[in-house]
C-alpha cells in the first residue's frame, strides 16, 4: 500500500485526509516532532499510523512516486472536502536522504521564492501593459531585468529587488 507523510494539520483535517487516503488505498503516516530528525525515506518504511495528529504552523505532505492523475485526483478530493496543504512534495532519491525537518524548511523556502516570482510576473504584466500605451525606457529596462529571472536559477534577493523597483516605478505600494 502507498503511504503519504503528513505533518502539521489539525485533528479534523487529518481525519478528513485519512478518509480520502483510504478511498485511494493510501496509508497516512502522521509525522510528529520526534520524527523531524529522521530521514524522509526511512519514515516511509515505518508504521507511524499510531502517531497523534500534530497541529503546527508548518505543514507538509510528502507523496511517494504516484501516477500524476491519481495524485491530482487525490488533491482535488482533499480540496473538495476543505483540506488544502500549501507545502507538498514528492519523494525523490535526493530528499529521501534529508531529515524531515530539513525538507520542511527547504520546501517552505522554495514556496516563498516561487510565490515572489509569481508576484514579479504580475508586475511585469502590468508594466508591459503600461509600455503599450507609453514609451518609458526606464520601465522597459526594469522589465528586461526582471525577465532575466526566467532563464536562471531563482535568486530571492534579485527577485526582491526587481519587485521593489517595479513597484516603485509603477507607483504600487
Amino acid at each position: 500500500m502507498k503511504k503519504i507523510l503528513l505533518y502539521g494539520l489539525d485533528i479534523e483535517k487529518t481525519k478528513i485526509t485519512e478518509e480520502v487516503a483510504r478511498d485511494f488505498e493510501i496509508e497516512l503516516n502522521r509525522i510528529n516532532k520526534e520524527n523531524l530528525e529522521e530521514k524522509v525515506g526511512e519514515l516511509f518504511q515505518e508504521d507511524l499510523s499510531k502517531n497523534e495528529s500534530l497541529e503546527a504552523e508548518e505543514k507538509l505532505m510528502v507523496f511517494p512516486d504516484m501516477d500524476r492523475e491519481e495524485l491530482r485526483d487525490f488533491l482535488l478530493s482533499l480540496k473538495d472536502r476543505g483540506v488544502m496543504v500549501d507545502h507538498k512534495c514528492v519523494l525523490t532519491k535526493t530528499n529521501a536522504e534529508w531529515t524531515f525537518g530539513f525538507l520542511m524548511g527547504h520546501i517552505a523556502d522554495e514556496h516563498r521564492v516561487v510565490t515572489k516570482f509569481r508576484e514579479l510576473g504580475g508586475l511585469v504584466k502590468l508594466a508591459l501593459e503600461k509600455l503599450e500605451k507609453e514609451i518609458d525606457q526606464d520601465l522597459k529596462d526594469l522589465v528586461d531585468r526582471a525577465m532575466e529571472n526566467r532563464d536562471r536559477e531563482l535568486d530571492e534577493e534579485k527577485i526582491d529587488k526587481d519587485i521593489r523597483d517595479l513597484r516603485d516605478k509603477l507607483n504600487i505600494k
